[in-house]
C-alpha cells in the first residue's frame, strides 16, 4: 500500500517540495520496513543473508526517521528533542529486539496475524 501511495504522491505531486519529497521516501522506505518485521521464520540456509537484511533495516529505520523529522513525526512533543514516543521505540527499542530475538533464538518474531510460529 506504501509504495502505491508513494507512486500516486510522485504522479500527481510536486516533487521538488521538500516535504512532498520526504512524505514520499518515507512512505518507500516504511514498506521495506514493514516487510522485515513481518518474516517470523529464516531457512538455515538464508542466516547470513538475514543478518545483511538485519543491518540493511536499522539503516531503513535512520532514513525512515530522518524523512519523518522533517514532516510527520514530530507533532506531538515528547521532551526537548521533539521526539515522539513512536520514533523513540522505532529508532531504540525494535533494532534492539530484532537483534537480540536473533542471537537468542535465530528467530526474529514469534507473532505473526495472530498467531505463535515457533
Amino acid at each position: 500500500m506504501c509504495v502505491k501511495i508513494s507512486q500516486l504522491i510522485n504522479a500527481e505531486l510536486d516533487m521538488r517540495d521538500p516535504v512532498v519529497a520526504s512524505i514520499q521516501q518515507a512512505l518507500l522506505l516504511w514498506s521495506h520496513i514493514e516487510a522485515f518485521l513481518k518474516r517470523i521464520y529464516i531457512k538455515p540456509d538464508k542466516h547470513e543473508q538475514y543478518e545483511h537484511e538485519i543491518e540493511s533495516f536499522k539503516k531503513n529505520v535512520i532514513r525512515f526517521i530522518t524523512c519523518g523529522a522533517k514532516t510527520f513525526l514530530t507533532k506531538h512533543k515528547t521532551g526537548d528533542d521533539n521526539e515522539t514516543f513512536y520514533v523513540h521505540a522505532l529508532l531504540c527499542y525494535l533494532p534492539n529486539f530484532v537483534d537480540n530475538a536473533w542471537e537468542k533464538h535465530r528467530l526474529r518474531s514469534f507473532y505473526h496475524a495472530g498467531t505463535i510460529e515457533l
